[in-house]
């Protein structure tokens, strides 16, 4: 795997503790290569072939069958991707009303007192409510101390873009709307209460941090 830390203050904690882990030994080394050679011969074309020819459709339906035999909810993830499906789909498309739902009414309440990306549209929803802030930096601290849950989205992209040979002043709106983002949540699992701490406290930081 790869470890990815956004903190340049970290990089040099990180190398002193990654520098501790014992060295790998030859036989680490071999028994790595002898794990890749075996799973890129297992998921070559002909060995699938093979394996597909054993697992007739007749297995795979008995299988289905014992698995929806069972009526305990812990097993109907076993159930075929085809089955599980039409099990889900309605709840997922009621979670996904309501999640657009939360959206819309956060947008509602805060009555023109922040801007915000506006999502008016029936194929589309809300991962986050996303605001923009000019006090960013300021208003991030306030919810944190108020143990609501933001984050700051796309917050090294200028420097990523810098890096890889972007000028300043190409894309002056990017350069402006950055600096800016503040996302807070709206995802169907909020309460109505939590909803509206979130609301009251976006509104109490306006009153004292004007725009």
């Amino acid at each position: 795997g790869m470890l990815v830390v956004n903190n340049k203050a970290l990089n040099k904690y990180g190398f002193e503790i990654l520098s501790q882990l014992p060295k790998p030994t030859m036989a680490v080394e071999l028994s790595h290569v002898f794990k890749s050679y075996f799973k890129a011969l297992a998921y070559a074309k002909i060995p699938q072939l093979i394996l597909n020819a054993f697992l007739k459709d007749t297995y795979v339906t008995n299988r289905n069958k014992q698995a929806t035999e069972y009526h305990i909810p812990e097993y109907q993830m076993y159930k075929s991707t085809k089955m599980h499906l039409k099990y889900k789909l309605p709840k997922f498309e009621e979670l996904a009303a309501l999640q657009y739902n939360n959206g819309i009414y956060i947008s509602t309440m805060l009555n023109g007192n922040f801007a915000y990306v506006s999502n008016r549209s029936e194929g589309l929803n809300y991962f986050a409510f996303v605001l923009f802030e000019k006090k960013r930096e300021a208003l991030f601290a306030y919810l944190k101390r108020h143990r609501i849950l933001c984050g700051k989205h796309f917050n090294h992209s200028l420097s990523w873009a810098l890096a890889n040979g972007y000028t300043m002043g190409d894309c002056p709106l990017f350069e402006e709307k950055v600096e800016q983002i503040i996302t807070v949540p709206c995802n169907y699992g909020l309460s109505n209460d939590e909803l509206n701490k979130i609301i009251y406290h976006l509104l109490e930081f306006r009153k004292t941090h004007l725009s």
